[in-house]
């Protein structure tokens, strides 16, 4: 699986430092590097074909971060409007998204977690970024069934009922 910062909406935010403007992707300058065309095809499955980037961070520093958005469709390409809601949504979705990793208590003990598998540590985590369990089981290489099975298993070692309330669960990282 490419790296996040290989991702062509990602990689645009990294070539041009300091516009963090919306942007779609089929505009941006196309390569035929290995791991670009890699992450683009790999995006396009999970996401769709037609993709809008919003980062309001990226960085190459103690190896490559970032926050923000990848948006997919595959009926049609945005449009101008499309990107200009994307910039005015932009400034709230940094607001949710600083909310989203401040540093709170977790709701359950770390020894919680560890009673899931890896896997389903790592299913838990990718619900986290909005993926559904049709994109999870696509990226995993598993079927959409087989994440489901997961996730039943570790809402119940969690002792949660819910998607929201499992990611809650989950140990926070700076």
């Amino acid at each position: 699986m490419p790296a996040f910062h290989e991702h062509p909406g990602v990689r645009s935010y990294i070539d041009q430092p300091g516009d963090l403007s919306p942007r779609r992707v089929s505009e941006l300058p196309q390569t035929h590097e290995r791991d670009y065309a890699e992450a683009l095809h790999i995006s396009q499955g999970l996401l769709g074909h037609n993709q809008l980037s919003i980062l309001h961070a990226v960085s190459a520093r103690e190896g490559w971060s970032g926050h923000g958005w990848i948006i997919g469709r595959d009926h049609s390409d945005f449009d101008d409007p499309d990107v200009d809601a994307a910039s005015q949504l932009a400034p709230i979705l940094v607001v949710l998204d600083r909310l989203h990793r401040m540093t709170l208590p977790d709701q359950l003990s770390t020894e919680r977690w560890e009673l899931l598998t890896p896997r389903e540590q790592q299913i838990v985590t990718m619900l986290s970024s909005s993926m559904t369990a049709r994109a999870i089981g696509s990226w995993a290489g598993i079927s959409e069934s087989t994440v489901h099975a997961h996730l039943e298993h570790a809402y119940r070692k969690l002792g949660v009922h819910d998607r929201v309330s499992a990611i809650l669960s989950a140990p926070r990282r700076p």
